[in-house]
């Protein structure tokens, strides 16, 4: 966690991607993941809601901040949002809503229809 809240960008970077890797700390680390989001940095945002949605698959405090992540204004954090709900498959049930909304936007629809086909449970249509 100190690492990832040092001076430098690409420490910090690399310590987002990996604090996902502890999901017996996931209430200390996810607020510390939605920290490091709400500073704007493309690569530290993709990172944080990585290992917001690797913390997610047990922690719901982790996937509670992580559905927030869903309604911010940084297109930069929502898109990855929605692909780490739709990776949880039925445990990010309580996204459907939002995800739903989503769908109905054009630059996320794609993503959100495969991740709430996920979260329901159905097979994607062949190409």
């Amino acid at each position: 966690i100190t690492l990832a809240n040092g001076p430098h960008l690409e420490n910090r970077s690399i310590a987002a991607g990996m604090l996902g890797e502890f999901p017996d700390e996931a209430a200390t680390i996810a607020p510390v993941l939605v920290e490091l989001i709400a500073k704007r940095d493309l690569s530290l945002t993709l990172r944080s809601v990585e290992s917001l949605g690797k913390l997610s698959a047990k922690s719901d405090v982790a996937l509670n901040l992580l559905i927030q992540q869903l309604s911010q204004s940084n297109p930069d954090a929502i898109y990855p949002a929605i692909q780490q709900v739709g990776l949880l498959g039925p445990r990010g049930k309580a996204a459907e809503q939002r995800l739903t909304k989503l769908a109905n936007e054009r630059r996320f629809q794609e993503v959100a229809t495969k991740a709430l086909r996920s979260i329901r449970g159905e097979k994607s249509p062949a190409p």
